[in-house]
């Protein structure tokens, strides 16, 4: 496993953007597994290009950044 980018993650309708150089941008269409592991970490499987980003969350929990999504915040 790799680091990418380090800073916040921007999530939109249709596309989760990772800072880094270059900045990542991995299309929502394309993931074919969403996993949490524990309250921090947040698994995304791109099947087609069999690539896990695994994504640390150090100041607030995926579950509370999954449920803000879903209200529209």
């Amino acid at each position: 496993m790799e680091e990418n980018g380090r800073g916040r993650v921007l999530l939109t309708d249709h596309r989760i953007i990772i800072p880094g150089d270059p900045e990542k941008v991995v299309e929502l269409a394309k993931i074919s597994s969403i996993t949490t592991e524990g309250c921090r970490r947040l698994q995304l499987f791109d099947s087609s290009s069999e690539t896990l980003y695994q994504l640390l969350f150090t100041n607030e929990s995926v579950l509370l950044w999954q449920v803000i999504r879903k209200s529209g915040g």
